[in-house]
């Protein structure tokens, strides 16, 4: 299934999402490997649903990265790329893989400035916007998609999605949820989602 954009899940936790977001051609997969989270996915279950799947870049998501977990990363945990929330406190030159810049919500005051510092170094940008923002704000969200390589998350409605890819957003980046019960998983609003940004048949 071809997409209209770049797509990234994040914080996949089940081989339910994993599947399911394969399925429908995404480029990009998450996993919370950060050692000081609660939330982090174990090795055994990272084997096993990264079994699973192909096709998919595998992203390690971290709030900050150091050098040093490198080893049991790339021991325990085989992945395509790094992402880190708090990128002023980790190690960032001379990475084994590409790089994603997470920008959380409740930080867009910080926007600007972490966009322009690591320019040199990010290969994508994930910018969280939860809360309602007003028009200039949205320009600004716009003119910053000029420049930079972003993924949105958050803000675009599955009506709107072709707007924002037409002032040059790079991608979507949505979220995985736990599963009500093994193997059961409601995917409504991820399929809302993935359906819009289906690619039109034109044959």
């Amino acid at each position: 299934m071809a997409l209209k954009c770049p797509v990234k899940i994040s914080s996949v936790n089940n081989l339910s999402d994993a599947r399911y977001v394969a399925g429908m051609g995404v480029d990009f997969m998450g996993f919370n490997l950060d050692p000081h989270s609660t939330d982090r996915i174990d090795p055994q279950t990272y084997m096993a649903i990264t079994g699973w799947v192909s096709g998919v870049s595998l992203v390690g998501e971290f709030d900050k990265f150091l050098k040093e977990y490198w080893p049991a990363v790339r021991d325990k945990y085989p992945i395509d790329v790094i992402q880190v929330s708090q990128p002023y406190l980790s190690d960032l030159r001379d990475l084994p893989c590409p790089l994603v810049v997470r920008i959380p919500e409740g930080q867009s005051a910080n926007t600007a400035e972490v966009l322009k510092d690591f320019k040199d170094v990010t290969d994508y940008y994930l910018l969280e916007i939860a809360e309602l923002v007003n028009a200039d704000f949205q320009k600004q969200i716009a003119s910053w998609c000029q420049e930079y390589p972003i993924f949105l998350d958050g803000l675009i409605s599955p009506t709107d999605i072709d707007s924002w890819l037409q002032r040059g957003l790079k991608g979507i980046a949505l979220k995985g949820g736990h599963e009500i019960k093994p193997g059961y998983k409601d995917f409504d609003d991820l399929a809302d989602m993935l359906e819009a940004l289906e690619v039109d048949d034109l044959a």
